[in-house]
This record gives C-alpha cells, structure tokens and sequence, in this order.
C-alpha cells in the first residue's frame, strides 16, 4: 500500500487473502474505493478457494481468482499473461 501511494503504478497486482496486517480483500477494496491504480489489473494469488472467497474477491473488483493449489507455477504465469493480453487489447 505503501509504495501504490508513493506513486507506483503496476499494470498487474498479484496478491494473497492472506497477509499480516490488512487482508487482500481490504487491500482490494481500499485500491478500489481510493482509485489509487485504476488501470492496473488484480489477480488474488490464494489458497483460500471457497466459492465465497471467490465472490467476495470478483466483486471487489478483482481481475481474475488463481488458487495456488490448483495450479503449477507455469500455469500460474500463464493465466497472468492472459489477463495482461487482455488489458492491451
């Protein structure tokens, strides 16, 4: 949160529910509510995948929902890229 409103500005934001402090889901809707990088596409990394978290994270404005579990790394890399395509098109 810190460096978004120092001035950085991602195209992407991989990010987890779980974190110490603020959860992903906070941190979404303060993104969200603040404006603070309305171009940039969230993509919530967890392993939290209960169709409630799933949800509540598209409904904060989330790009797209990866659970860790479900996914190898490359595949991870790969449905980020498609989000990325999709941003440019």
């Amino acid at each position: 949160m810190d460096k978004i409103k120092g001035g950085a500005s991602p195209e992407v934001v991989l990010l987890d529910v779980v974190m110490p402090g603020m959860d992903g889901f906070e941190l979404l809707e303060t993104i969200r509510k603040e404006n603070l990088i309305p171009a940039a596409k969230i993509i919530i990394l967890s392993n939290l995948g209960q169709k409630e978290h799933l949800d509540k994270g598209m409904s904060l404005g989330a790009a797209d929902y990866i659970v860790k579990a479900y996914f190898t790394p490359s595949e991870v890399v790969k449905k980020v890229n498609e989000v990325v395509k999709k941003v440019n098109l």
